[in-house]
């Protein structure tokens, strides 16, 4: 099995190199332009400028510019900071490296959120797990590897848009970074320090059938690199592993186009590569040596058609001879990833993922007799890595951030990451900025009290049905529909439920041939339901607070319409819209529909879609969203109208399969979800694609300043608009917390300390030296909300840095400052 990420990076590196779009000189996150390559306007297009790699990178990277905002997760993210990953907690991506001591932990991942954009992000502890800080890395700039040596840490990575890799270091835990090494065209693997000195860097390019590599080593702790190029010819497919031991000993595995394996190594520095275990099937995809002697490489065994079992070659040579042996077998559905991490040269520590826990073993005699430590459930597909930092302490860090440690030597697991669940969110739902439910696909239904600090498994339903919706009116009332699909006479069901204690209980009815698609509630006693009955449309309509349900009508439109969802601006004016183009209008609670589709002949243009987001701005103003499937190609429309329906301008673009909601904040900002989605910051007039949030499949906005979306793997995202003020008794307070840079920086000997809190709290702020051992405590105290300003007299404090933190409620924000006299 070939490396997740390796094939990701690859395969992404390549397709950049052949298509990318707008050149952006700084890594800094911009809207990309919607289908990649133009920005849509209605009635016309405007094209941009294509990046044909004419502007190579000139001057050194700035790395701070490749960072985003750092500070505790919840309150650094892209789009202007008003969008935040709440959960999972502190970051979503494939974390793929891992290193650290006792008092620090550092781990980068990835996250791929379109086919051709990804972003890295760089999270640390200081307190093992209890909190963390967050760098977002820019879009296209991804980190492939951490080392760390005392208190320098490098990480190496890659600008996919722009074709150079880059290596950075730090020398203060991560706050600030210099970049020491630029590499063109090559895409940067590997990296390893074997002392606080000595490195290399392996990268790698694919060129007419040929593996280029070039190495770059230093013995300066990064300040000069001295760089060596070798080529492997032949019919290779790919780089699968590799592994150095020193600057100058390594190991390769690769994979020809026959599928064969060979394991290749080096003693001149990657100059010169001989063969040392030749044309093997069994799918080696990882190496790691203890020393220039000891070595394992692992895979999965070759048996036809398929393996789960996983093969252990060892050497105790260099690799002048490899022993196998089948170390496990049959124990996975299937293996996503592994790691091992050597406590001596036969003793050692392994993960294996098989993408839904990870189990870890432990052997003391080079792998001919494993024993099984423990499981660890709800491992998100991908393992990252296993790294022990004492023969009892260590972390495992895999896809969706799932981060993990132990003190009892891998027997027992604690989570040092939070997530509410890792099913698919399919609907979120707040009636004040407080109280919110969720819904999943795996019929659980969550709510928050704290505006989703915390969320709780209220009610989960393990009836054989679907959930599809929740809709609440008040804290206590709220409603949801099931859909059920009966095989045996291919039929669906739809189930009603009705709640009166806020989501705990609930009472459900049947409503037999019923395939409910979508609910919604104008107020608290106005609700519709749609979906369709027996192949045609059909609505119904609940006028009181009960679940009291009557259909309003079962329209028989031509080829068989189906209605996807329905939006009402008040509780006389609604739109409900479907497959084959059905658009329904109604002016009078649902009374009277009628079909809406304007100017358009339906047989020349709504017949062809399917329509599955409808929202009103105003009782006139509508926009419809949805897609269609013609000649191999998907294309997606957005529709507006201003009259009701009288007249639609339309706006079609290149999409891809499946669209779901469209929704706005006001009357300028606008999203279109599904497969891809877009944004709108002029009212509808122009739509770009949305980077950030991603993976998401419903959003919901209590007001113009806050909102909510939820998707796949039980992301949470919130919306926070800082820009609306907030005033009590004509005095302007703080909307934000804000914790300022201290001044004078530099300083000698005292510096002043400002921050702002919008809420009152107990707070403390406190001094850390460069090891994280606290100085001073400057606050220790409830505070109303306001701003305040404290001093620090350091005078009897050495010359060096400093790091000060503030810490209220939820919220954690360190910063740097130099002591210098």
């Amino acid at each position: 099995m070939k490396s997740l990420i390796m094939l990701i990076i690859i395969v992404v590196f390549l397709l950049i190199g052949v298509s990318t779009v707008t050149a952006q000189n700084s890594p800094f996150y911009k809207m990309q332009q919607i289908n990649g390559n133009e920005k849509w306007f209605f009635n016309r297009t405007e094209y941009s400028i294509f990046n044909n790699k004419e502007n190579p990178r000139k001057e050194q990277l700035n790395p701070e510019d490749a960072l985003f905002k750092s500070g505790e997760s919840s309150f650094a993210n892209f789009n202007n900071e008003r969008w935040t990953l709440k959960f999972p907690y502190p970051t979503d991506t494939y974390l793929i490296d891992l290193e650290g001591t006792d008092n620090f932990v550092i781990s980068t991942g990835i996250k791929l959120f379109s086919f051709y954009t990804l972003f890295s992000d760089l999270i640390w502890t200081t307190n093992k797990g209890i909190d963390w800080n967050i760098k977002h890395f820019a879009n296209d700039t991804i980190v492939t590897a951490l080392e760390m040596k005392q208190n320098s840490i490098w990480l190496v990575g890659s600008r996919m848009n722009a074709d150079y890799g880059f290596v950075f270091k730090s020398t203060d835990f991560a706050y600030s970074w210099v970049e020491q090494l630029s590499i063109d065209s090559f895409l940067p693997l590997y990296l390893n320090f074997f002392d606080n000195n000595k490195g290399i860097v392996l990268t790698q390019k694919s060129e007419n059938s040929q593996q280029l590599f070039k190495i770059f080593s230093t013995t300066d702790g990064g300040n000069n690199w001295a760089e060596k190029s070798s080529a492997i010819n032949g019919s290779t497919e790919g780089l699968n592993a590799n592994h150095f031991s020193s600057i100058d000993s390594g190991w390769i595995c690769i994979r020809d186009f026959n599928n064969m394996y060979k394991i290749l190594r080096t003693t001149d520095g990657g100059i010169n590569w001989e063969t040392q275990l030749t044309d093997t099937l069994d799918e080696l995809s990882y190496i790691k040596f203890y020393d220039s002697k000891y070595g394992f490489a692992i895979g999965e065994k070759a048996i036809y058609p398929t393996s789960n079992n996983l093969i252990l070659y060892s050497t105790t040579n260099g690799g002048i001879n490899w022993q196998s042996n089948e170390i496990i077998s049959d124990d996975f559905y299937s293996i996503f990833g592994y790691d091992l991490f050597f406590q001596n040269n036969f003793t050692f520590w392994l993960a294996v993922s098989d993408g839904y826990e990870a189990k870890i073993y432990k052997t003391t005699d080079g792998g001919v007799t494993l024993t099984e430590l423990s499981q660890i459930e709800e491992i998100d597909l991908q393992l990252g890595k296993i790294k022990f930092i004492s023969e009892t302490r260590g972390w495992l860090v895999a896809d969706g951030g799932s981060i993990y440690y132990t003190t009892d030597g891998g027997y027992t697991w604690t989570a040092k990451s939070r997530s509410i669940t890792k099913d698919d969110l399919i609907d979120v739902d707040f009636v004040d900025s407080n109280n919110g439910w969720l819904a999943s696909e795996d019929n659980s239904i969550f709510r928050t009290t704290d505006g989703g600090e915390n969320w709780n498994v209220i009610y989960s339903d393990t009836a054989s049905r679907n959930l599809i919706n929740i809709d609440f009116t008040s804290l206590q009332s709220g409603n949801s529909i099931y859909k059920f699909y009966d095989y045996s006479t291919f039929t669906y069901s739809g189930i009603i439920g009705k709640t009166q204690n806020g989501g705990n209980d609930w009472q459900f009815t049947n409503y037999d041939s019923c395939g409910f698609n979508d609910l919604f509630f104008a107020d608290q006693y106005s609700g519709w339901i749609v979906g369709e009955k027996d192949f045609n449309l059909i609505i119904y309509k609940s006028s009181d607070s009960e679940n009291n349900w009557q259909q309003q009508t079962n329209m028989n439109l031509n080829n068989g319409p189906e209605l996807e969802t329905v939006h009402f601006y008040n509780d006389q004016i609604g739109f409900a819209v479907g497959n084959f183009g059905t658009i329904l209008k109604t002016t009078n609670g649902g009374n009277y529909w009628q079909v809406a589709w304007g100017n358009f002949d339906p047989n020349q243009l709504w017949i062809h879609y399917n329509l599955t987001g409808v929202f009103l701005r105003s009782s006139n103003d509508c926009w419809v969203y949805g897609n269609k499937y013609s000649s191999g190609a998907y294309t997606n429309l957005i529709a507006h109208t201003t009259n009701q329906g009288l007249t639609w301008d339309t706006l079609t673009f290149s999409g891809q399969y499946g669209t779901g909601q469209i929704i706005f904040r006001g009357n300028t900002e606008g999203y279109c979800l599904g497969y891809k989605n877009y944004v709108t910051f002029d009212g509808g007039i122009t739509w770009s694609l949305l980077a950030y949030p991603y993976s998401i499949s419903k959003m919901f906005f209590t007001n113009q300043n806050n909102g909510w979306a939820v998707g796949y793997g039980g992301r949470i995202f919130k919306f926070y608009d800082s820009n609306t003020s907030i005033q009590e008794n004509n005095k302007m307070l703080p909307v934000h917390f804000y914790l300022s840079q201290n001044y004078p920086n530099p300083f000698n000997p005292s510096t002043k300390i400002s921050w702002q809190s919008p809420v009152g709290s107990h707070q403390t702020l406190k001094i850390y030296d460069v090891l994280g051992n606290e100085v001073a405590t400057l606050v220790n105290e409830y505070k109303p909300a306001g701003s305040y300003e404290v001093e620090w007299d350091a005078s009897k404090y050495s010359s060096g840095v400093y790091f000060y933190q503030l810490r209220t409620g939820n919220f954690v924000e360190t910063k740097k400052m130099i002591l210098m006299r």
